[in-house]
């Protein structure tokens, strides 16, 4: 062999290391990307929770107004004819009173009920990019591992061996685990 040419088999494992790495840090860069997709998907959820809440409250405040409008009506056309006190009129002011609150009180339930589904998803959003990150930090630590493992599996590091006094027989023998059952 020339003199470059013993240096190729070091070369090969370098850059085999660093594209293994350079994959590790990718896969970690693409696990907080996707973490903070996720953290402003779910702020943006929450900013729709806080809207659902107010339009609740907004649909409570028209069924009030609505239902005092009727009530107004109904005491005008009573107060018309001069009998406000009779128990049938008085009856009915108190049903129309008591269903205007109903409604209100509907509303107000429907907009906490869809703010609270948003907070819920939202939380769903951050747990998922955590879980997302984790699986990037994962795979750069697999990465990183199999770059080692390219270390000290390469040639290289055979020949270094060989070169500086340690004869391959006296390597350690390749793990492979061909031979592990399902038993161990």
């Amino acid at each position: 062999m020339s003199g470059m040419e013993s240096f190729l088999p070091y070369i090969a494992t370098a850059i085999t290391v660093m594209g293994d790495l350079n994959s590790g840090k990718a896969a970690k860069n693409a696990g907080r990307a996707q973490q903070q997709a996720a953290e402003y998907q779910a702020q943006q959820l929450e900013v729709n929770a806080g809207t659902a809440l107010a339009v609740g409250q907004r649909e409570a405040l028209e069924q009030q107004r609505q239902g005092e409008l009727v009530q107004s009506r109904a005491i005008a056309l009573v107060s018309m004819y001069g009998n406000t006190s009779d128990p049938g009129v008085v009856s009915l002011l108190a049903t129309n009173a008591g269903e205007t609150a109903y409604k209100a009180n509907v509303a107000i339930y429907g907009g906490e009920d869809r703010a609270r589904a948003l907070r819920m998803q939202a939380a769903a959003e951050r747990y998922s990019g955590g879980a997302d990150y984790q699986a990037g930090l994962d795979r750069q630590t697999s990465y990183e591992t199999k770059a080692f493992g390219d270390i000290i599996g390469s040639q290289a590091v055979t020949s270094l061996a060989t070169r500086f006094g340690t004869k391959p027989e006296q390597l350690p023998a390749p793990v492979s685990d061909a031979h592990i059952t399902r038993y161990g």
